[in-house]
């Protein structure tokens, strides 16, 4: 993942209107049937982000069956694609034909029982001190666990000195715990570096815990360090796959296929939809699905469950409202958190796999759907009254005139999000620094988007923090276009 990463930096910082395509071919994901298949499989989130993030350099994913086994039809195949550059993130090659990634609604029957807790067992979660972790620990106490083990990387002050905690964040906690118990339930917590393959075979046993044998896992430990893809580091993408990727795999070897009634990973569809500053955390969430399909794949008894959560409405680590504005941006918006225990029942019903869970929404009129929702996307919506659409012609002016006409545009858009006076903008200055904010630069670029008739990248206002350098840049785009 680093490896592509830094390749998509180095091809960024280029400062060019024309960038080379940068393409990756992966092995067998789809199917992931190895371990050097799920090596692959965190390109593909990865790869999602930088699409979405670097529309102007990226190619896409192309997935091959394995290294060994494409023949000379799949190198023909892999050729033509890379000749044609069709806009699709991820396409698979399979016996010389090209088959490209959509989400569709489940067609399976409901042929498996409802999500019940064996009163005998003990129930894991990770990240079990969080907040959807703890939501997790109320709804296995409903569906019949009586022993639950809340496993994280810290641990909550001893019991007698509850009553003298002031910390929210450690209130919440107790109070969570104070509430299962309360209900009947056994709660242990326990400090654990869940990304500790050692670690985790010698705390989670029975005789480690004092409880039955673990029978079900919910993997939601996770850290945040949301970052556009030029500004991560190497340091910072091994962090936020850590506990997701190093945890996953030290859970599936400690409790390997078939072992439990069931492991459910908490991925997310920020992978699936490249939205923008997750880099590393599309990539460790792209590996939880490729996991789940490897267990499922590896016994009969397939036990494993990959949820790929839209946003739960006001819950978890990613609450924010720029994350919520990219979602509807693309069609997406977030669930309550019984309808995402209403998914879980659902998919659980309906057998093991990877489940993305999110409602459609409509978009604006005019607005690209993204390759991978198309088949499930919702009417568009109408333009809202006095929306500005693209009829500004900029053919054949000069390069001064041109970038000069960029500038009053950009100044004009920008001074009307933040309801200033276009002439109050000093078009040199950073536009942060005189006041907007992160979900205005996101209004911004659809606005300048439909204005030009350009699609312009999720960080233009990061790597142009002036009016001045988004018109240049603007302008730089039409004159390559216009070639």
């Amino acid at each position: 993942a680093w490896l592509l990463l830094r390749t998509a930096q180095c091809l960024a910082g280029l400062g060019t209107a024309r960038f080379p395509r940068l393409w990756c071919v992966t092995g067998g994901v789809r199917e992931s049937r190895d371990e050097a298949q799920l090596a692959h499989a965190s390109l593909w989130g990865l790869a999602r982000v930088i699409a979405g993030e670097h529309a102007e350099l990226w190619g896409g994913i192309v997935d091959l069956e394995t290294a060994d086994s494409a023949g000379p039809a799949d190198a023909d195949a892999l050729l033509e694609i890379l000749r044609s550059a069709p806009a699709e993130d991820v396409i698979a090659v399979r016996g010389g034909k090209a088959e490209t990634a959509r989400l569709v609604r489940t067609q399976r029957e409901a042929a498996y029982a409802p999500v019940r807790c064996r009163p005998d067992g003990t129930y894991l979660i990770t990240g079990g001190l969080g907040v959807l972790g703890l939501e997790v620990a109320h709804w296995l106490a409903e569906q019949g666990a009586r022993r639950l083990v809340l496993a994280g990387r810290g641990a909550l002050p001893p019991r007698a000195d509850w009553h003298t905690v002031t910390d929210e964040d450690v209130l919440r906690r107790i109070e969570g715990v104070r509430s299962l118990e309360s209900q009947g339930v056994t709660v242990r917590t326990v400090s654990l570096d869940i990304a500790d393959a050692e670690a985790v075979a010698r705390q989670l046993t029975p005789d480690a815990l004092g409880l039955p044998a673990i029978r079900g896992i919910v993997h939601a430990a996770g850290v945040l360090d949301n970052r556009m893809a030029g500004d991560v580091d190497e340091a910072s993408l091994r962090q936020v796959m850590r506990p997701k990727v190093d945890g996953a795999w030290a859970l599936h070897g400690q409790f390997p296929p078939g072992s439990v009634d069931f492991l459910v990973f908490f991925s997310s569809c920020g992978q699936l939809l490249g939205l923008p500053g997750q880099a590393s955390y599309g990539s460790a969430n792209s590996f939880l699905d490729a996991l789940a399909i490897h267990r499922n794949a590896a016994s009969a008894a397939a036990d494993t469950i990959s949820f790929a959560w839209t946003s739960w409405r006001g819950q978890g680590m990613a609450v924010n409202e720029v994350v919520d504005l990219e979602l509807r941006e693309r069609g997406v918006s977030d669930i309550s958190v019984s309808e995402a225990f209403g998914a879980w029942e659902f998919a659980a019903r309906r057998g093991a796999g990877c489940y993305p869970v999110l409602r459609n929404v409509p978009v604006e009129q005019g607005t690209p759907r993204l390759p991978v929702l198309r088949e499930i996307a919702v009417e568009e919506a109408a333009d809202a009254p006095g929306s500005q659409q693209n009829g500004v012609s900029f053919a054949g002016l000069p390069p001064e005139q041109l970038r000069e006409r960029a500038r009053e545009e950009v100044a004009a858009q920008v001074a009307a999000e933040m309801k200033l006076p276009t002439a109050s903008l000093d078009i040199r200055r950073s536009l942060v620094e005189q006041g907007l904010d992160s979900v205005m630069t996101i209004v911004v670029r659809r606005r300048l988007e439909k204005r030009f008739g350009l699609k312009l990248p999720a960080t233009l206002l990061w790597h142009h923090p002036t009016v001045t350098a988004i018109a240049d840049h603007v302008a730089e785009l039409l004159t390559s276009s216009d070639d």
